[in-house]
């Protein structure tokens, strides 16, 4: 367990670094999502290049694959065994500002937040042992693998997390509408998403 929870504020460094050179190396700013938001509501966040929004000729999509990696990220993996150049998109984001691209690059695996269920939703989730069998199995089996997929970086976040807590996802935005690609003109889009150990992109 200790080297699972330093393997993890390993990596949450990481991605707090990461972060920062796309802000301060690549000069993308970070929008918050979505962009109506309420204060009380959940929000995720994107970092878009300054004329992502404006640039007439063409555009850069940038997304990782699923799991614990985030914005600006390809693979922890690579990022650790070889180097940032490897294991994240900042060499890809670089190139296309060079080239004249608006860039956006996108956050998948940020879409909701954890909060601590109230005394009632704990209770409903207790009641619900009266469903059918089959169908409680079902939903239990489902339940299990997507635990099971963001485990490990979710249980060793927060290890003294005792009390159960429920997923509040985040509001789809109206924010795609307002990009240029949706006008009746056409826009040349690449999009770069990670497959095995090599991005792979097309436009």
């Amino acid at each position: 367990a200790t080297r699972l929870i330093f393997f993890l504020f390993f990596f949450l460094i990481i991605t707090k670094y990461v972060y920062e050179l796309l802000q301060k190396e690549c000069h993308l700013k970070k929008v918050t999502l979505p962009v109506d938001a309420t204060e009380s509501e959940p929000k995720s966040f994107i970092f878009m290049s300054e004329d992502a929004l404006t640039n007439p000729d063409k555009m850069l999509v940038l997304i990782h694959g699923n799991g614990v990696v985030r914005a600006g990220q390809w693979a922890r993996r690579l990022i650790i065994n070889e180097d940032l150049d490897s294991g994240t998109q900042i060499p890809y984001i670089k190139r296309a500002i060079e080239e004249g691209y608006g860039v956006i690059v996108l956050n998948p695996n940020e879409n909701y937040i954890e909060v601590e269920k109230t005394k009632a939703q704990v209770q409903l989730s207790s009641d619900s042992s009266d469903e059918p069998a089959e169908k409680r199995e079902r939903k239990d089996k489902i339940q299990k693998e997507t635990k099971k997929r963001r485990d490990f970086y979710e249980k060793y976040r927060n290890p003294q997390k005792e009390k159960e807590t429920m997923q509040m996802y985040i509001r789809v935005s109206f924010f795609w509408f307002s990009l240029p690609f949706f006008n009746d003109q056409i826009y040349p889009i690449m999009y770069c998403f990670h497959m095995s150990s090599h991005p792979l992109c097309f436009s």
